[in-house]
Order: structure tokens, then sequence, then C-alpha cells
């Protein structure tokens, strides 16, 4: 890990809580300190931080410039958080039950919540509600891109409001299956939603300990798919400090211990208190974490930048060869395989059979022929079907010697941290 992305944690801890910063300790290239938070996307929150504490040597003409950006961004920011606070409020209007998870919900923590800016919002309403949300948000001038046969959400794109990705289930598939197979969503999600109150508009979220197991559970979820980021951690650190009375940190402990991701969140957490002045007593064992394993975590976020995205070819494997010791340990290589491959596939006779809208979609003829509608299907089973199966293959690991070294690096820390 270098200084300068130990520097950029202080600054974030400090716009984050509205402390003022400190200077450098050492001579700092402010050059690769831009480019992590550009990697980590974090670059409003680090303008802001250069305007709060004009003193601390950055260079003139590269802090104006940023300032400068980040206010437009923030503007940006304020004008679609308002506009999609008001659509949920339309959408909750129509009968469709929604919530929001991470985002503007996490965000009022912050010292200044509009500079946290998301690349998009996410919400959660009930499955049966899917095909009214589909239709709610055509209606609103939204494409819609519907989830795939095992996906946990569909996509709405706004040409104002950006992208509202729709849950109708808290995690992926195999997320739920394999990696959080310990816990039910029960144990997730038990609390009365909230009701927030804001001048575009009322919203639901989760409750306080809800949501701090979510956003700790979607951290390590995309921990292990290809990395976290700075802010996942910061989102974390600064809502416990302004929600820690409400907290029952008993229950999140038990989720963790349960799914054997208790070292991991300690080490996030210890890491939180040496780089972000996070107050750690509400996990006080944290201490025993060792330096060397902060070291390697935050070592794993600086080069894999936002969820991974610097080398996200070469890490992909990490996950799948999670997922196969996972199930190697609980049910044998063959349950192993047969699920990747279904998963992948989708499931059952919807997959081979799917709804009619969506093979018009795929073979318009079928509007003038309605006939050729058994042809079709076979076309999909032999041919299309064929094409999935030999890709699926390929995505499933059959042993560790086919991985990339930096995947097999990640397996190990994985190891190093307990959740394997």
């Amino acid at each position: 890990m270098t200084y300068e992305f130990q520097y950029l944690m202080h600054l974030l801890t400090a716009v984050s809580a509205g402390r003022a910063a400190k200077a450098p300790e050492k001579e700092i290239d402010w050059e690769r300190v831009f480019s992590l938070a550009e990697e980590q996307m974090i670059k409003p929150l680090l303008g802001y931080a250069l305007k709060q504490n004009p003193s601390i040597g950055c260079p003139v003409d590269k802090s104006k410039a940023l300032i400068k950006e980040s206010f437009s961004a923030v503007i940006t920011e304020s004008a679609r958080r308002g506009a999609v606070i008001s659509l949920l409020g339309k959408l909750e209007e129509s009968g469709v039950h929604n919530f929001t998870v991470k985002g503007f919900a996490v965000a009022s923590a912050y010292a200044l919540p509009e500079a946290r800016i998301s690349s998009d919002t996410d919400i959660c309403i009930s499955p049966d509600d899917e095909e009214k949300a589909i239709e709610f948000f055509k209606s609103n001038g939204f494409s819609v891109e519907e989830r795939w046969i095992n996906g946990h959400h569909f996509s709405a794109q706004h040409p104002a409001m950006g992208l509202v990705e729709v849950h109708v289930k808290l995690y992926d598939e195999i997320v739920e299956d394999v990696w959080f197979a310990d816990v039910d969503e029960k144990s997730l999600i038990c609390q009365p939603h909230k009701k927030i109150h804001t001048a575009d508009g009322d919203y639901y979220t989760l409750g306080e300990t809800d949501h701090l197991i979510f956003i700790i559970l979607h951290m390590i979820k995309h921990f292990i798919l290809c990395g976290m980021s700075l802010r996942m951690m910061a989102d974390i650190a600064v809502f416990i400090e302004a929600k820690k009375d409400e907290i029952d940190f008993e229950r999140v402990r038990s989720v963790m211990k349960k799914l054997n991701y208790e070292e991991l969140l300690l080490t996030v957490i210890r890491a939180m208190h040496i780089y972000f002045g996070f107050d750690a007593s509400c996990f006080s064992d944290s201490e025993s974490i060792e330096d060397a394993k902060v070291e390697l975590l935050l070592t794993d976020v600086e080069t894999g930048g936002w969820l991974g995205k610097n080398n996200l070819s070469e890490r992909k494997d990490g996950w799948r060869e999670y997922s196969r010791l996972l199930m190697l340990r609980r049910k044998g290589r063959l349950s192993y395989a047969l699920y990747m491959f279904r998963w992948r596939n989708g499931s059952g006779a919807k997959a081979l059979f799917p709804p009619k809208k969506r093979l018009i979609g795929d073979y318009p003829c079928l509007n003038r022929f309605p006939c050729l509608l058994p042809f079709v299907w076979l076309h999909r089973i032999f041919v299309k079907g064929f094409k999935k199966g030999k890709k699926s293959k390929e995505e499933i690991v059959i042993n560790k010697n086919n991985l990339s070294e930096e995947s097999k690096r990640r397996v190990e820390m994985f190891r190093s941290f307990g959740i394997l």
C-alpha cells in the first residue's frame, strides 16, 4: 500500500466526518492521489476535502480544477436525487412498496451527503410487483432491461435520473445459495422499514441494524467477486458512527460469525480505525487483528481499484474457486458442476420455454407465423442451448491449476481471513 493511498483515506475521512485534514507528513505525489480517487470513484469527495482544507499543500491549479468539477457533479447529483425520491413516492402511490438500500439512504450519514455520489439507485420490491414496476418505469420514460432468469434485479435507465436497479431479491442466486447459505433472509431483514422525510418527498429504507448488515454483506460480496472499494469502507464507518445508538451489534456479529465473515469484518474495522480515525469501541476485539492483514486487505483495494476494475479479468476466477471450494466441502464435485451449469443457463421449463413475448423479440417471424413456435423451441434447445452449455463449461472451475495467478492470490487471501 502506498503513502498516497493512505493519505487519500485520511482526506476521505475528513470530508465524510466533517473534520479538518492534516497536511501530508512526507513528500507526496498529488498526481497519484488524484488518480487513485478516480479509480475509487470518489473524486467529488476529494474535491470537497481540498476545498475545505486549502492549506494541505495540493497544487492550486489542480485543486481548483477538481473543486470546480466536484461542485458541478454535486449540483447534478442533488437534482438527480430529488427527482428519484419524487419518483419513488409515485411508485409507492401506485401500489408498489419499495425501499432503498445503500445510495442516498447511507449518504445521509455523511457530513456532505451530496458529495457521496452514486452511480445508480438501488431499490427493493416484492417479486409479486415486478411486472407492475416494469410498466411503471417504462411509463415514466425509462428504458428497461429485464433481469435474466437467475438474476435478482432488473435495470431501468433514464437520461436525467440515471440508472435504477430494482431488486426482487437482496442478492444474486449463487450468493444466497452458496455464499450466504448459512443464514436465511429473515435473519438479514427483520426490522420494519423506516420512512424518511425529505424536501423532495418521502422514501423508505431499512432499519438501522438491517441496513448495517446489508452494507457489510454487500461489501463482502464485492470483495469476493473481484474487490471492494474505499467508499464502501467509508459508508460503514460513517453509518456506524451516525447510528451506533440504534444498532444491535450483537445481532450483526452473530450473522457474520455464522457466515465465517467475522475476521474479515474485524480487519475492515481495524483498517478504518487506523486510517479513518474510526471509533472501533463497538468492535473492541478488532485490536487483535494483525497489521499485516490490514496491509493485505488495503493493498488489494488499492491495486484493484473500484470493485477490482483495474485487473478484473485476472481476478474473476477467484469467486468461482471460492464457490467451488464451499460446495465441495458441503456437497461434493458433481453437485458443484451441476449447480454452476444450471445457474449459468437458468433452470427448468422457464429457461427452455420462455414467455412468448420474449421469444418474439428473439424471433420476429413468430408475429406472422405463430405455427413456427415448436421449431423455435427446438432451435433454442439444440443451437443456443449448446452454445450456452459450452460457455458454462468454460466458467466452471475444475481445479485450481486453471486459475490466474491473481485469482490464486486472492483465494489464499480468502483463506487468511477465514472465509474458506
